[in-house]
């Protein structure tokens, strides 16, 4: 029999298989510069698989590019100064060496100013950051180890009535299978994502910062409304057409064993010779039908009467 906690989970199973993804999605919208666009911008969702979307994540900005291009240019025009110096030097005298040697020495100052003027803005961006990316760590394995907890008893959960249906409905028995084999590559795909996750953030610190600010929005957006998120379309979930005939079945299955417990229960009562009007006075115990009639049964657990036994209160 299945405990009150595991009547927590059943019920919890039931709200997983109606989750959907099939439905359109329109999820909130990001707009940041895309280099792979040539720096338009990138007006689109959340969407890991989008390379526009990854490269406007791990775009850090047109700072970067401006003191690349700048000491690109400089290199370029000492590379060609020594160039043209070579060709037209002849022969060098020494008050000629002497000037060669002052202009390359004030290239290499200009660069190195540059390098060290990059260097301190990145160093105090790092800086900044640097608590934030901590936290952010901690935040995203945490909920990595929830999930991987909560999925787990799913599972077990799900085990559990698979065993108990076998007898009385092999096909739900069957689809609780393949539920189980989803939730449980689910898993493995977090367990990969946290292991990577733990290894690369001290190396992409603004882009898991990007992509965890619009994951926390998308999950948002998920929460308020799982058919119209941009997550649904990545969720490996049933549809509704097939969620909703699925509950059902697993309804009249377990409604149906029910009532024809509780007729057993009656018919031995009435071989002991106690009749309906002292069923009240000896206190026959019945158990509740958390399931409503068909077609739908729908579960109702509310409507369990006072003298009725719940499914999650029997003994082992």
């Amino acid at each position: 029999m299945l405990n009150s906690t595991n009547s927590r989970f059943l019920f919890l199973l039931f709200l997983l298989f109606l989750i959907s993804a099939e439905s359109s999605v329109h999820g909130r919208s990001f707009k940041r510069p895309d280099p792979l666009l040539h720096f338009k911008d990138y007006n689109g969702n959340f969407d890991v698989r989008n390379k526009h979307y990854l490269a406007s994540a791990a775009f850090t900005g047109v700072h970067g590019y401006a003191f690349a291009g700048v000491w690109l240019i400089c290199g370029l025009v000492l590379g060609i100064f020594m160039i043209v110096k070579c060709l037209t030097g002849g022969s060098p005298s020494l008050p000629c060496l002497d000037h060669y040697y002052l202009h390359i020495f004030f290239m290499l100052f200009v660069l190195t100013s540059l390098a060290i003027v990059a260097s301190s803005f990145v160093l105090a961006t790092s800086q900044k950051t640097l608590g934030r990316t901590e936290k952010l760590e901690a935040t995203v394995v945490g909920i990595g180890q929830e999930a991987l907890e909560a999925i787990g008893r799913v599972m077990r959960t799900t085990k559990q009535m698979q065993y108990l249906l076998l007898p009385y409905n092999p096909q739900i028995s069957d689809s609780l299978n393949s539920t189980t084999e989803d939730l449980r590559t689910n898993s493995r795909v977090i367990r990969r994502f946290i292991d990577r996750s733990e290894q690369s953030f001290n190396k992409a610190t603004h882009t898991s910062t990007s992509f965890a600010n619009d994951a926390c929005s998308a999950f948002e957006d998920f929460e308020k409304n799982p058919q119209n998120s941009s997550l649904g379309s990545m969720l490996p979930c049933i549809n509704d057409s097939f969620s909703d005939k699925l509950i059902a079945q697993i309804g009249s299955t377990i409604h149906s064993f029910i009532v024809e417990l509780n007729s057993n229960v009656s018919v031995m009562y009435d071989i002991l010779g106690i009749g309906e009007e002292n069923e009240d006075l000896i206190g026959v115990v019945k158990i509740c039908n958390p399931f409503s009639g068909a077609p739908n049964y729908t579960y109702i657990p509310q409507n369990c009467p006072h003298d009725t036994v719940r499914i999650g209160d029997l003994p082992k």
